[in-house]
């Protein structure tokens, strides 16, 4: 501590280094303060966009898995008609040996 003789008085010389430091470390602190709230927005921000991207993912998994559905009925349905269109060809050709042997049967009978 100094002293001095200002207008014959005598003055403290006041040391404000203590209150700078207080005052350094209260504006740290808050810094970290607002560092660590920052990190944590930062990371809930991250993690509802995982949320959406997971969100989203099963969205397409599921349009994905209902596509699938859908073709597999169509090919299902392509199969059906095939086997029908087969069955009805088999029946035609059937139908055509039959009215040829009723023929060969009505000139052998002539």
């Amino acid at each position: 501590m100094r002293l001095y003789n200002n207008n014959k008085t005598l003055f403290k010389e006041t040391r404000i280094e203590p209150l700078a430091n207080s005052i350094r470390m209260e504006t740290l602190a808050n810094s970290i303060r607002m560092e660590t709230k920052a990190n944590s927005l930062r990371m809930e921000t991250l993690a509802n966009s995982l949320r959406m991207e997971t969100q989203a993912n099963s969205i397409r998994m599921e349009t994905l898995a209902n596509s699938l559905r859908m073709e597999t009925q169509a090919n299902s349905i392509r199969m059906e008609t095939l086997v029908n269109s087969i069955r009805m060809e088999t029946q035609a050709n059937s139908i055509r040996m039959e009215t040829q042997a009723n023929r060969i049967q009505t000139k052998m009978a002539n």
